[in-house]
């Protein structure tokens, strides 16, 4: 697989990865509004769609510009690990977190959750690859003999 290829694989797949974060973002904040009752500044529906919101706008320019070229390249040079993963999601985070620790704090959770489902389905996806692939040199194999007639 090229390294364009991948990442284009890469981002779709992240792009996916952040949209399952800002849907638990969006769960907590309906849930946690529901819990506070009247004292809650927003409505239930209101923290959910925020929620949402903000976490998919807020975290698509790190994906676009950082996390997946990195992971591509990373996976192109057989050098992704879990270890590695996350400390490439949680980078952003942790560059934040000094200058507003509100901030800081929920990029490094969002970018674990990304970064590991990212890696998650790359992985699956690889193999799949990999499988479909093998098969199809081992069907070449048998029909190998037949071209000497």
């Amino acid at each position: 697989m090229t390294f364009l290829q991948r990442f284009w694989r890469t981002e779709l797949i992240s792009f996916a990865a952040l949209i399952v974060s800002g849907a638990l973002i969006a769960i907590y904040g309906f849930v946690d509004s529901l819990r506070a009752g009247t004292t809650s500044m927003m409505t239930p529906s209101g923290a959910l769609w925020i929620g949402f919101a903000y976490t998919v706008s807020i975290g698509a320019l790190p994906i676009i510009l950082y996390g997946a070229p990195i992971y591509a390249l990373l996976a192109h040079m057989r050098r992704t690990s879990w270890p590695a993963v996350i400390a490439v999601g949680i980078a952003p985070g942790a560059l934040a977190f000094p200058f507003e620790a509100s901030l800081g704090g929920w990029a490094l959770g969002c970018g674990a959750v990304v970064a590991s489902i990212t890696h998650f389905l790359m992985q699956h996806w690889e193999r799949r690859s990999n499988r479909v692939l093998e098969g199809d040199a081992q069907q070449e194999t048998l029909r190998a003999p037949h071209h000497g007639r």
